[in-house]
């Protein structure tokens, strides 16, 4: 027969088991409770009840079936059916770690809910904890990693614990913990539970993964210290918790940790078990693969609990403003004034980061999930409500090819989309002044100093009649008692931010891009070093340095004077999203493109992909040199340029990220052969380049330059892809000095480059043709932005002038092709 209380195997007539040293009559068994031996669902033998909490019987249990201890969880069953019974079907049979119990069945059975569970074997936590006292923290560590990984899945399936103690926990013979499987959510009435965090004692709280943190970092201190925290109610009235080096020896970085882990506010601790982990440096690999699928699940939440938050502390400052004014007048304004800015200087430290990522991260969600559109034809749903739009609120004005149609500002509201066509960074304009406000210490002290805005609408004139619209807005603030200025610009239809700018001091533009970078960069960083290096350029007065921090950031630093008398000089550091020719030239026959082609060197800054490339390109370099900046254009930019072999290039497998025409090399030649030119090949030539700049950008180069004979005295330098073999670029030029038109050679060529249908020909070709004639008597090159590409006549080695075809993306700010 079987042991009650252990599930091993001793004799009938032994009174005592042999392995729990524990005898029947110990058994303290209450009414409600399942009498020992009965089985449920012919399966399952039930031993003693080993705990009772609110709603919850567990109970020893054993599988005979497939001879196997098992832990017995039973619930009322109105309780199982509205709290329990969803919960437990999405877990059931998932093994998030070794360190939590699995689910092994579930059912209802005599007006009962009952959950099956493995058992883990070996030492309750509290009882460990009473024998060692104290654990050393690369013990505690060990203990726990197991137990972190599987809370972290629990997370990411959308679940939280909010039932993790020492008495739920289980010390294994390998010397790790295992956590039991039975979860639960908010107490009803005050518990007594050291680790259960405030907000399940409060029927508006908001539980997360925030709320297990407190457990576990509560559980962790008491592992460290021998010391258990005080209860929840207790430290509301007075918080006696000790940091743990009054016990103990422990590292800076743990005890802030754990100090910031049993936070009393939610929002004052750590968002996810990644998050955690990164603050003490331990590996986190898989928490953080899943940190996407938990900042999805639970972001909303985690903003909620800050806008809870905020109101709390508020209604608290009103009634200690009452309450002190009352007492001693007018005197405790500045005391008050001096507990807030505290108060608000301790809530950034500690928190503002997660929050302000939780809004970034759900604006990335949104914008990947959004059909941006940046012209808008006939067959888009939007189409008749933006022209009708445009017609009954804007001011028209009659240009070449288009009209042009004001909005005011009073009319915006109505428009029917909500977004413009101006690229804009993840982050709306409020938060970005918010988070302004709070990282440079001037909370409250904007004053709006100036607003300016416009909202454009442009129709075309042809059967088309596409449409774009063009917003921004700008405002100005003036900081209050500071020769400071911040400027934002934004979308008003989305809100989002376009643009921002921060004037000051040097140290406090160098303060302005470390802290704002982290918010606006999403696919690189600046760490503080580099923000320091570059807030501390040599720039002479009235002058300026650019940086392109990738394919996407425009960072501009400028030094001017102040005109105000004993002030120290005004710099300006200026951060805004880079716009590629398609943005700059508005094109008759632009198309909203989507491209998911991953090209090489477009990673983000610091992943494991990026350290790979570079690794790969460092490793297989046959060369490499130093790049410098454009000091003409007052470019900042330190590279090292590695060339590469072919092999190794196609070993990579990606294309590069240079702008590109996306239309294949060999089609663009048969369809010139089809047109009657001879494409004779006169040479072919590879090369392939990496250019790893300073601040995290990486500009890659793969490209085979093939020449053709297109006519007895014209041309074809053709600039292919190495490893897809879209077309880079395209050059017409005479095969020698001689006096041979170009342009309607030029013409097809850009007709078969870009894919244009053949009612296209003659526009373009008038228009290269107007800008050949004017090139002839010109000495400098003629640039012309047209349909989907940049048409360049300028000299050609020595055959005079020539046709260069690139895609109109070279036209723009950004230096390489990156695709959002």
């Amino acid at each position: 027969m079987k042991c009650i209380f252990c599930m091993n195997e001793k004799e009938e007539s032994e009174q005592i088991c042999p392995v729990c040293k524990k005898g029947l009559w110990e058994y303290k068994w209450q009414e409600g409770f399942l009498e020992p031996y009965i089985v449920l669902r012919s399966k399952y033998m039930i031993g003693a009840a080993l705990e009772q909490d609110g709603h919850t019987v567990r109970y020893a249990g054993y599988d005979l079936v497939l001879e196997q201890k098992v832990l017995v969880y039973e619930y009322p069953e109105e309780f199982w059916r509205t709290e329990k019974e969803q919960k437990v079907k999405g877990m059931f049979g998932k093994t998030l770690s070794s360190g939590m119990a699995v689910i092994k069945d579930y059912f209802l059975e005599n007006g009962k809910g009952y959950m099956i569970t493995t058992s883990p074997e070996g030492e309750i936590l509290e009882n460990y904890i009473k024998e060692k006292h104290k654990i050393e923290e690369e013990e505690v560590i060990r203990l726990l990693r197991p137990v972190l990984r599987a809370v972290s899945g629990l997370h990411a399936a959308g679940q939280i614990h909010g039932n993790i103690t020492p008495e739920h926990l289980i010390v294994m013979k390998d010397g790790t913990l295992r956590l039991l499987a039975d979860c639960k959510g908010r107490e009803i009435k005050e518990s007594t539970d050291e680790y259960k965090a405030p907000e399940q004692q409060d029927d508006t709280g908001i539980l997360g993964p925030w709320t297990d943190i407190y457990a576990l970092c509560a559980v962790w201190y008491e592992m460290v210290t021998g010391h258990r925290i005080q209860k929840v109610s207790d430290r509301m009235k007075k918080d006696n918790v000790r940091s743990p080096h009054w016990y103990t020896k422990i590292s800076d970085k743990t005890e802030r940790a754990l100090m910031r882990g049993i936070s009393l506010e939610s929002q004052m601790r750590f968002f996810s078990i990644g998050n955690l982990l990164e603050s003490i440096d331990l590996p986190r690999e898989e928490e953080e693969r899943e940190m996407g699928v938990i900042r999805h699940i639970w972001g909303d939440a985690w903003l909620n609990t800050s806008q809870q938050e905020k109101k709390r502390r508020r209604k608290k400052r009103v009634k200690g403003y009452l309450l002190k004014r009352m007492a001693i007048g007018m005197i405790c304004l500045t005391v008050l004034a001096g507990v807030s800015a505290a108060g608000i200087y301790a809530y950034i430290q500690t928190h503002q980061p997660d929050y302000f990522a939780w809004k970034v991260d759900r604006e990335k969600e949104k914008v990947k999930n959004e059909q941006k559109e940046k012209v808008f034809d006939k067959k888009d749903s939007e189409y008749a409500e933006i022209r009708e739009y445009l017609l009954q609120y804007g001011e028209e004005k009659k240009y070449k090819g288009y009209s042009e149609y004001e909005v005011k500002e009073k009319d915006w509201d109505k428009c029917p989309i909500d977004q413009g066509g101006e690229n804009t960074f993840c982050i709306d304009f409020e938060t970005a002044k918010d988070a302004v406000e709070y990282y440079m210490g001037i909370d409250q002290k904007l004053d709006l100093a100036d607003e300016a805005g416009s909202m454009l609408g442009y129709v075309e004139d042809d059967e088309k009649g596409r449409i774009r619209l063009s917003s921004g807005k700008d405002e100005t603030y003036k900081v209050r008692g500071k020769t400071e200025t911040a400027i934002f610009t934004y979308d008003p239809l989305s809100e989002r931010l376009m643009r921002i700018e921060y004037q000051g001091s040097k140290e406090r533009c160098i303060c302005f891009l470390e802290k704002l970078s982290s918010l606006l960069f999403t696919e690189t960083y600046l760490t503080k070093e580099e923000c320091v290096e570059l807030g501390n350029l040599s720039i002479p007065k009235g002058e300026s340095v650019r940086l392109r921090l990738n394919a996407r950031y425009l960072i501009d630093i400028s030094h001017q004077d102040n005109i105000a008398k004993n002030e120290d000089s005004i710099y300006s550091i200026k951060i805004q999203l880079m716009s590629s020719g398609e943005d700059q030239y508005y094109s008759l026959f632009q198309e909203n493109k989507k491209d998911d082609t991953v090209y090489a060197g477009n990673y983000e800054r610091g992943s494991n992909r990026y350290k790979e490339f570079i690794s790969y390109v460092k490793e297989h370099a046959v060369s490499e040199e130093e790049v410098k900046g454009d000091k003409k254009y007052q470019e900042e930019k330190d590279a090292v340029l590695y060339r590469l072999d072919e092999k190794d290039v196609i070993q990579w497998g990606e294309p590069c990220n240079n702008y590109r025409f996306f239309i294949q090399a060999e089609d663009v030649i048969h369809d010139l052969k089809k047109k009657g030119y001879q494409m004779k090949k006169i040479s072919e030539k590879k090369s392939s380049t990496v250019e790893i700049q300073k601040y995290g950008g990486i500009l890659t180069t793969f490209k085979t330059v093939e020449h053709y004979q297109m006519t007895d005295n014209i041309n074809l330098g053709l600039v292919k892809d190495l490893v897809n073999e879209d077309v880079i670029q395209l050059v017409v030029y005479r095969s020698s000095k001689n006096a041979v038109n170009l342009n309607e050679v030029a013409a097809e060529v850009g007709m078969a480059a870009a894919d244009l249908q053949k009612k296209d020909e003659e526009y373009l070709g008038n228009a290269i043709g107007d800008a050949w004639e004017n090139a002839k008597s010109e000495k400098s090159s003629r640039f012309l932005p047209i349909e989907d590409m940049m048409i360049i006549v300028q000299d050609y080695e020595d055959t005079g002038k020539a046709f260069f075809i690139a895609p109109l993306g070279i036209a723009g700010d950004s230096p390489y092709y990156w695709p959002q």
